[in-house]
Protein backbone atom coordinates (compact mmCIF):
# COMPACT_ATOMS: atom_id res chain seq x y z
CA UNK A 1 0.00 0.00 0.00
CA UNK A 2 1.65 3.40 -0.68
CA UNK A 3 2.32 6.14 1.43
CA UNK A 4 0.20 8.86 2.02
CA UNK A 5 2.06 11.93 0.29
CA UNK A 6 1.77 14.93 2.59
CA UNK A 7 0.77 18.22 1.80
CA UNK A 8 3.54 20.97 1.91
CA UNK A 9 1.69 24.85 1.83
CA UNK A 10 4.36 27.33 -0.25
CA UNK A 11 3.57 30.54 0.06
CA UNK A 12 2.92 32.28 -2.65
CA UNK A 13 3.76 35.70 -4.10
CA UNK A 14 2.67 38.71 -5.52
CA UNK A 15 4.05 40.52 -8.76
CA UNK A 16 2.47 43.62 -10.96
CA UNK A 17 2.67 42.87 -14.47
CA UNK A 18 1.68 45.01 -17.47
CA UNK A 19 -0.11 42.70 -19.58
CA UNK A 20 0.85 42.50 -23.49
CA UNK A 21 -2.70 43.20 -25.34
CA UNK A 22 -3.62 45.90 -22.46
CA UNK A 23 -0.32 47.70 -21.86
CA UNK A 24 -2.59 50.24 -19.69
CA UNK A 25 -3.77 47.68 -17.02
CA UNK A 26 -1.01 46.32 -15.26
CA UNK A 27 -2.53 42.17 -13.49
CA UNK A 28 -1.76 41.08 -10.09
CA UNK A 29 0.79 37.59 -10.82
CA UNK A 30 0.55 34.56 -8.35
CA UNK A 31 3.41 33.07 -8.41
CA UNK A 32 6.24 31.04 -6.99
CA UNK A 33 9.93 29.83 -8.25
CA UNK A 34 9.29 25.97 -9.87
CA UNK A 35 12.68 24.54 -7.89
CA UNK A 36 10.61 24.65 -4.35
CA UNK A 37 7.71 22.68 -6.08
CA UNK A 38 10.15 20.29 -7.81
CA UNK A 39 12.48 19.97 -4.63
CA UNK A 40 9.25 19.01 -2.67
CA UNK A 41 7.52 16.90 -5.33
CA UNK A 42 10.97 14.66 -5.66
CA UNK A 43 10.84 14.26 -2.58
CA UNK A 44 7.70 12.47 -2.14
CA UNK A 45 5.50 15.59 -0.95
CA UNK A 46 2.34 17.53 -2.63
CA UNK A 47 3.60 20.85 -3.15
CA UNK A 48 0.31 22.88 -2.80
CA UNK A 49 0.83 26.91 -3.43
CA UNK A 50 -0.66 29.28 -0.60
CA UNK A 51 -2.28 32.07 -1.63
CA UNK A 52 -2.81 34.64 1.43
CA UNK A 53 -4.30 37.35 -0.71
CA UNK A 54 -7.45 35.12 -0.64
CA UNK A 55 -8.07 35.73 2.66
CA UNK A 56 -11.63 34.21 2.81
CA UNK A 57 -10.14 30.94 1.62
CA UNK A 58 -6.44 31.20 3.52
CA UNK A 59 -8.22 28.88 6.43
CA UNK A 60 -9.34 25.92 4.03
CA UNK A 61 -6.15 26.02 2.58
CA UNK A 62 -4.05 25.88 5.78
CA UNK A 63 -6.04 22.93 7.15
CA UNK A 64 -4.95 20.87 3.95
CA UNK A 65 -1.38 20.91 4.65
CA UNK A 66 0.54 18.66 6.79
CA UNK A 67 3.29 21.23 6.65
CA UNK A 68 4.85 24.98 5.34
CA UNK A 69 7.94 25.78 3.52
CA UNK A 70 8.43 29.76 4.11
CA UNK A 71 10.35 30.76 0.59
CA UNK A 72 12.69 33.22 -0.40
CA UNK A 73 12.26 36.88 -1.22
CA UNK A 74 12.17 40.38 -0.83
CA UNK A 75 13.03 41.92 2.86
CA UNK A 76 10.84 41.73 5.93
CA UNK A 77 9.49 44.88 7.50
CA UNK A 78 11.62 46.37 10.07
CA UNK A 79 8.77 47.38 12.20
CA UNK A 80 8.21 43.75 12.80
CA UNK A 81 11.16 43.99 15.29
CA UNK A 82 10.83 47.54 16.01
CA UNK A 83 13.25 49.65 13.92
CA UNK A 84 13.24 52.42 11.33
CA UNK A 85 13.38 51.70 7.83
CA UNK A 86 17.14 52.51 6.80
CA UNK A 87 18.00 53.36 3.09
CA UNK A 88 20.49 50.29 2.49
CA UNK A 89 16.41 48.31 3.80
CA UNK A 90 15.15 46.87 0.48
CA UNK A 91 11.44 46.24 -0.80
CA UNK A 92 9.51 45.40 1.95
CA UNK A 93 5.53 43.93 1.65
CA UNK A 94 3.66 44.82 5.47
CA UNK A 95 0.78 43.05 4.11
CA UNK A 96 2.41 39.94 2.64
CA UNK A 97 4.27 39.95 6.47
CA UNK A 98 1.19 39.61 7.90
CA UNK A 99 -0.24 37.19 5.98
CA UNK A 100 3.22 35.08 6.46
CA UNK A 101 2.67 36.15 10.01
CA UNK A 102 -1.05 33.82 9.52
CA UNK A 103 0.87 30.90 8.34
CA UNK A 104 3.39 30.88 10.62
CA UNK A 105 1.04 31.08 13.28
CA UNK A 106 -1.27 28.63 12.06
CA UNK A 107 1.82 26.23 11.83
CA UNK A 108 3.25 27.10 15.43
CA UNK A 109 -0.10 26.46 17.39
CA UNK A 110 -0.76 23.00 15.76
CA UNK A 111 2.80 21.57 15.93
CA UNK A 112 3.53 21.27 12.09
CA UNK A 113 6.79 21.42 10.73
CA UNK A 114 8.45 24.68 9.00
CA UNK A 115 11.14 24.81 6.56
CA UNK A 116 12.29 28.25 5.91
CA UNK A 117 14.68 29.77 2.86
CA UNK A 118 16.46 32.99 3.16
CA UNK A 119 13.59 35.07 3.66
CA UNK A 120 11.67 32.25 5.32
CA UNK A 121 14.64 32.52 7.78
CA UNK A 122 14.79 35.90 8.31
CA UNK A 123 10.52 35.66 8.75
CA UNK A 124 10.52 33.18 10.96
CA UNK A 125 13.45 34.69 13.58
CA UNK A 126 11.46 38.36 13.56
CA UNK A 127 8.29 36.85 13.60
CA UNK A 128 9.91 35.03 17.37
CA UNK A 129 11.10 37.87 18.74
CA UNK A 130 14.60 38.74 16.98
CA UNK A 131 15.72 40.91 14.79
CA UNK A 132 18.02 41.51 11.52
CA UNK A 133 20.59 43.27 10.33
CA UNK A 134 19.10 45.76 7.36
CA UNK A 135 21.83 45.22 5.51
CA UNK A 136 24.85 43.13 5.88
CA UNK A 137 27.65 46.40 6.28
CA UNK A 138 25.71 47.19 9.82
CA UNK A 139 26.67 43.30 10.91
CA UNK A 140 30.37 44.49 9.97
CA UNK A 141 30.26 47.29 12.16
CA UNK A 142 28.59 45.77 14.83
CA UNK A 143 30.83 42.86 14.95
CA UNK A 144 33.84 44.26 14.09
CA UNK A 145 34.16 41.45 11.92
CA UNK A 146 34.94 41.49 7.82
CA UNK A 147 31.75 39.87 6.09
CA UNK A 148 32.42 38.39 3.18
CA UNK A 149 30.41 38.42 -0.15
CA UNK A 150 26.95 37.18 0.42
CA UNK A 151 24.63 38.15 -2.58
CA UNK A 152 26.62 36.11 -5.33
CA UNK A 153 26.95 37.19 -8.88
CA UNK A 154 26.88 34.20 -11.06
CA UNK A 155 24.60 31.53 -11.19
CA UNK A 156 22.57 30.49 -8.45
CA UNK A 157 23.22 26.65 -9.20
CA UNK A 158 26.57 27.33 -8.32
CA UNK A 159 28.44 27.28 -4.37
CA UNK A 160 30.19 30.59 -3.44
CA UNK A 161 30.50 30.07 0.45
CA UNK A 162 31.63 27.23 3.46
CA UNK A 163 29.15 27.17 6.22
CA UNK A 164 30.32 25.47 9.58
CA UNK A 165 27.27 23.32 10.95
CA UNK A 166 26.96 23.10 14.91
CA UNK A 167 27.80 19.12 16.27
CA UNK A 168 24.28 18.22 18.29
CA UNK A 169 21.65 19.69 16.20
CA UNK A 170 18.86 18.46 14.00
CA UNK A 171 20.48 20.12 10.86
CA UNK A 172 23.88 18.53 11.38
CA UNK A 173 22.04 14.87 12.05
CA UNK A 174 20.25 15.56 8.71
CA UNK A 175 23.61 16.55 6.77
CA UNK A 176 25.79 14.26 8.65
CA UNK A 177 28.88 17.16 8.22
CA UNK A 178 30.73 19.58 10.25
CA UNK A 179 31.59 21.88 6.88
CA UNK A 180 29.47 22.77 4.07
CA UNK A 181 29.94 24.69 0.51
CA UNK A 182 26.52 26.34 -0.40
CA UNK A 183 25.18 28.82 -2.69
CA UNK A 184 24.21 32.78 -0.81
CA UNK A 185 21.71 35.23 -2.14
CA UNK A 186 20.85 37.89 0.46
CA UNK A 187 21.96 40.86 1.83
CA UNK A 188 20.25 40.74 5.43
CA UNK A 189 21.36 38.31 8.35
CA UNK A 190 20.14 37.57 11.46
CA UNK A 191 20.91 40.05 14.43
CA UNK A 192 19.36 39.21 17.58
CA UNK A 193 17.78 35.28 18.04
CA UNK A 194 14.85 34.73 17.82
CA UNK A 195 12.67 32.76 20.91
CA UNK A 196 13.55 29.62 21.04
CA UNK A 197 15.31 28.98 18.53
CA UNK A 198 18.83 27.91 18.46
CA UNK A 199 22.16 28.54 15.93
CA UNK A 200 22.47 25.55 13.94
CA UNK A 201 25.35 26.89 11.00
CA UNK A 202 27.47 29.90 10.91
CA UNK A 203 29.19 31.15 7.28
CA UNK A 204 33.15 31.59 8.37
CA UNK A 205 32.56 35.31 9.05
CA UNK A 206 30.38 34.69 11.89
CA UNK A 207 27.04 34.99 9.94
CA UNK A 208 23.96 33.03 11.04
CA UNK A 209 22.87 30.46 7.88
CA UNK A 210 20.70 28.30 9.76
CA UNK A 211 18.51 28.12 12.41
CA UNK A 212 16.48 25.51 14.23
CA UNK A 213 13.69 24.77 17.37
CA UNK A 214 14.85 21.94 19.48
CA UNK A 215 11.69 19.93 18.75
CA UNK A 216 12.98 20.14 15.46
CA UNK A 217 9.08 21.25 13.73
CA UNK A 218 10.89 24.65 12.96
CA UNK A 219 14.41 24.68 10.71
CA UNK A 220 15.52 27.41 8.39
CA UNK A 221 18.53 27.77 6.42
CA UNK A 222 19.95 31.10 4.27
CA UNK A 223 20.76 29.82 1.45
CA UNK A 224 19.20 28.34 -1.48
CA UNK A 225 18.81 24.40 -1.23
CA UNK A 226 16.12 24.17 -4.11
CA UNK A 227 18.54 25.34 -6.56
CA UNK A 228 21.03 22.60 -5.66
CA UNK A 229 18.94 19.46 -4.35
CA UNK A 230 19.05 17.88 -7.54
CA UNK A 231 23.15 17.76 -7.96
CA UNK A 232 24.17 17.75 -4.04
CA UNK A 233 22.70 14.93 -2.13
CA UNK A 234 23.28 16.56 0.90
CA UNK A 235 20.91 19.25 -0.23
CA UNK A 236 18.45 17.28 -1.32
CA UNK A 237 18.59 15.22 2.61
CA UNK A 238 16.93 18.59 3.42
CA UNK A 239 14.05 18.34 1.28
CA UNK A 240 13.75 14.31 2.20
CA UNK A 241 14.05 15.40 5.61
CA UNK A 242 11.26 17.85 5.77
CA UNK A 243 8.64 15.70 3.48
CA UNK A 244 9.41 12.97 6.19
CA UNK A 245 8.80 14.99 9.21
CA UNK A 246 5.46 16.74 7.31
CA UNK A 247 4.26 12.56 6.81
Amino acid sequence: METRRPVIGIIATTQYEQTEMFASEPQIRIRQNKAYIMAIESNGGVALMLTPMAPKSLQAQLELCDGFLLPGGEDVNPAMYREMVLPECGVYRPDMDREWGEVLQYAVDRGKPVFGICRGLQFINAFLGGSLYQDMKYQEKATGTAVGEHAQRFDRHMLSHTISIQPYTNLHEILGADLLKTNSMHHQSICRLGRGLEISARALDGTIEAIENKNGLIMAVQWHPEELYADYPEMNRLFESFVDRCR
